[in-house]
């Protein structure tokens, strides 16, 4: 089981994800509820390109949590499993472990970042014309009626990524999911590395 500073640094990365999601659906709430149309389209067309700055930021700091914190979240894995107190040193085995983890992670991450960035951008194309011909009246009654303008916002496909079976959600909710697994996927990954250079051939899992 990950450590409280494990989840800790993954609680981090949700956290960047989630002010994006609301830094995006904000802002297209402003634009949808500005009375002035000539402001309205100026914020849209301004939001496509905060969009792609947003995913950007993402991507940055997506690697960054990649190459620094998944490799000590691993190494903490494995140090547990070792008995009588020797230190966790990086063997081969445990280095092809965890490229292998962070590879398929970034693989992951970096694709669904560039759906979030073309389906925003699309999306968000789409809002503006219809704000130019006046036909916003069921997004602005979704802004008014303090429905989650983070949920309506991914339905449209602004601040969302879409999954392998074609399932939408707001890229907060994805950062969710893909942190805590990932992060716990990296310990055990860690243990059971360990556990199979010690020696040993079976070992009980619980939650």
């Amino acid at each position: 089981m990950a450590t409280p500073a494990d989840m800790a640094a993954a609680e981090k990365m949700i956290e960047l994800y989630r002010q994006a999601n609301a830094s995006l659906a904000g802002q297209l709430a402003e634009a949808l509820t500005d009375p002035a149309k000539a402001r309205q389209a100026a914020q849209l067309t301004k939001l496509i390109t905060t969009n792609s700055a947003i995913v950007t930021d993402l991507r940055s700091a997506s690697k960054s949590w990649i190459t620094n914190e998944l490799p000590a979240i691993y190494a903490n894995g494995a140090a547990a499993s070792i008995v009588g107190g020797e230190a966790f040193a990086w063997s081969l085995p445990h280095v092809e472990a965890v490229q292998s983890l962070a590879t398929r992670t970034w693989d992951d991450v970096a694709a669904k970042l560039a759906n979030m960035d073309a389906t925003g951008r699309r999306a968000l194309r789409e809002i503006a014309r219809d704000a130019a011909r006046g036909a916003l009246l069921e997004s602005k009654t979704a802004a008014h009626a303090g429905r989650s303008i983070e949920q309506w916002a991914a339905q449209q496909g602004v601040g969302a990524v879409t999954y392998a079976n074609g399932a939408v959600h707001a890229v907060g909710d994805y950062a969710d999911t893909l942190a805590r697994t990932v992060t716990a996927t990296a310990y055990n990954e860690g243990t059971f590395t360990q556990c199979r250079a010690d020696g040993f051939e079976w070992v009980e899992v619980y939650d």
